[in-house]
């Protein structure tokens, strides 16, 4: 439909005249594009007559509105119109999204020191086999060195991990939507868990590693695990006790039960974090979930941890109940839809751990000198061939004299003089469609939105060779 009159209010919000704007669809005025925006309430109004809402981004004003579309029907029950109001949320959004991050700060601030602590245990393990190494060079024991060598590969990858972790937890930005496995997040949290819990606090995990996929963002379902775990931990931190974690399959089909969870029916996994402690007061209990409510003394918290959780578990489709066990403590039941089927299922949990190879010639760009020569020497083993570089500078112009003869880049991000995107930038000026890949360090500068609208594709430091074996080979064949 066409526009047929406007208000003042959106003339001024948009910068346009009244007689720009009456005449054209909305989608020409709000994104200057020819087809409706994704998810446009107007079209689900005009579909089944009933008023419909969305969140809306204006890019170009770089603006949120709240729209909401309602039908004008004539005598007859027929939709002759579309009535739109937009509210412009920008800010409401903003201090939504600082409140969260405020909260996430919070939760992981509880954990720093224990944290602190692992990594230092970490360190050692990573230098301790290191000088072992050293030691049996001399002697030339090759058992000897292949057992250190394991140990600080381990070593590594514990590190490598809780960075991962502390890193996704605290970043701002979110991941998009994907199906995902909870109990590999919450085997994580258990971990970062067990190094800053006091030892008279004990925790026990029943988790059903077959209980399906959800459609979620991994750093919501940490921030729900640590969030849930964190709240029983204060609950039993003066006298220590109990906290129990379970994941399990569950299917709500009852009316009772859809009464209860104000859920609709169909297959859910369920998260259920229980403490032993004093419980929850009937008062408190009606308002738990409340923002800003909180039975801490002040300076000991934002009262939003709970609140946000009940945020995730709603936007993600599922709920969250509160309640004392009939024993003692508390139960803290978090539902999530099942969206994914059991063959998916079983497809991710056995994929393979292949190391793929192959003999294209590739271009590898770095700052750090052992990066580039560590990511040289894993791909000629895996046969390709390599021309590596520590400047970006000279990697460009190299690449400008044989543009033709590479068939991947793989570059980090942020380097001196010409960045990771400035190369890809410069490298598709030339070539539009080689193949880049991006390989950085976590950052809210770098995800892979921002990589794939420069044509590469990101992979985050560090990683397998296996995995970025694959990645080599995913970038090539374009997959």
């Amino acid at each position: 439909m066409v526009i047929v009159n406007v208000n003042k209010a959106a003339t001024d919000i948009l910068g346009y005249d009244p007689e720009e704007i009456i005449g054209k669809k909305c989608h020409e005025v709000f994104r200057d594009i020819p087809i409706p925006c994704e998810g446009c309430p107007e079209v689900a109004a005009l579909e089944d007559g009933t008023s419909h809402q969305a969140l809306m981004e204006h890019q170009k004003l770089d603006r949120i509105f709240d729209v909401t579309a309602s039908p004008i029907k004539n005598n007859q029950g027929r939709t002759v119109g579309i009535v739109h109001c937009a509210k412009d949320i920008t800010e409401t959004k903003r201090l939504e999204s600082q409140l969260r991050q405020s909260q996430k700060m919070e939760a992981i601030g509880t954990l720093a020191g224990g944290i602190a602590h692992d990594f230092n245990n970490i360190l050692s393990a990573i230098l301790g086999y290191g000088e072992l190494i050293r030691e049996a060079l001399k002697q030339k024991s090759e058992k000897v060195i292949q057992a250190d060598v394991n140990e600080i590969l381990k070593a590594a990858r514990r590190a490598a991990d809780l960075v991962k972790q502390i890193l996704t937890f605290s970043r701002k930005t979110e991941h998009e939507l994907q199906p995902l496995q909870v109990p590999p997040i919450i085997k994580e949290v258990i971990k970062l868990l067990q190094t800053t819990i006091p030892s008279s606090i004990n925790i026990r995990a029943e988790i059903d590693d077959t209980c399906g996929l959800i459609i979620a963002d991994p750093t919501q379902i940490h921030q729900v695990v640590l969030n849930l775990c964190t709240n029983a931990y204060q609950a039993l931190r003066e006298t220590g006790g109990d906290i129990k974690i379970a994941l399990f399959p569950t299917d709500i089909v009852t009316t009772e039960q859809m009464q209860t969870l104000n859920l609709p029916s169909g297959r859910y996994i369920c998260l259920s974090v229980s403490d032993n402690g004093p419980g929850i007061d009937k008062n408190v209990l009606e308002r738990i979930f409340e923002p800003y409510y909180t039975t801490k003394d002040k300076g000991e918290g934002t009262g939003l941890g709970l609140s946000v959780v009940h945020g995730i578990a709603k936007g993600l489709g599922g709920n969250i109940i509160a309640e004392n066990s009939p024993d003692k403590g508390a139960v803290f039941s978090t539902f999530f839809p099942v969206h994914v089927s059991d063959e998916f299922l079983d497809k991710v949990q056995k994929d393979e751990e292949i190391i793929p190879g192959g003999s294209e010639y590739i271009l590898v760009v770095d700052d750090k000198e052992g990066i580039v020569i560590m990511l040289e020497r894993v791909l000629k083993n895996l046969g390709y061939s390599v021309d590596s570089f520590t400047s970006s500078e000279k990697a460009l112009a190299t690449f400008g004299m044989h543009p033709e003869k590479y068939d991947l880049v793989i570059t980090d991000m942020d380097m001196p003089k010409i960045t990771g995107d400035q190369l890809a930038h410069s490298i598709h000026e030339v070539r539009n469609k080689l193949p880049i890949i991006i390989y950085t360090g976590m950052s809210e500068k770098h995800n892979k939105q921002k990589a794939k609208e420069i044509g590469a594709l990101l992979l985050y430091k560090p990683v397998s060779i296996a995995i970025l074996a694959k990645a080599v080979r995913t970038a090539i064949e374009g997959n």
